[in-house]
């Protein structure tokens, strides 16, 4: 079984570090770790590639426990204005 796990608000507060005790035990759960923040951010609030299967930028990018990523997808800037003008 899988679980996926929200950073900000859920694991920890927005964009202050992971405690401890809330890493090791989300660790131990095989989650995966989702966030709208860009892995830079992730990795400033105490997680890191390799840990846990990461998916950041709400999904647009994503990382194994590998720590390799799995994909990279980043909208276009056309489709960034269709998106808000829609």
């Amino acid at each position: 079984m899988m679980y996926f796990f929200d950073m900000d608000g859920v694991l920890t507060e927005s964009r202050t570090l992971v405690r401890p005790e809330i890493k090791d035990l989300f660790l131990r759960t095989n989650g995966v770790l989702i966030s709208g923040s860009p892995i830079q951010q992730i990795r400033k609030q105490g997680f890191d590639w390799g840990e846990c299967t990461i998916l950041a930028e709400s999904g647009n990018e994503a990382w194994n426990k590998e720590g390799a990523i799995i994909w990279k997808n980043r909208l276009a800037p056309e489709e960034i204005r269709d998106i808000m003008n829609h």
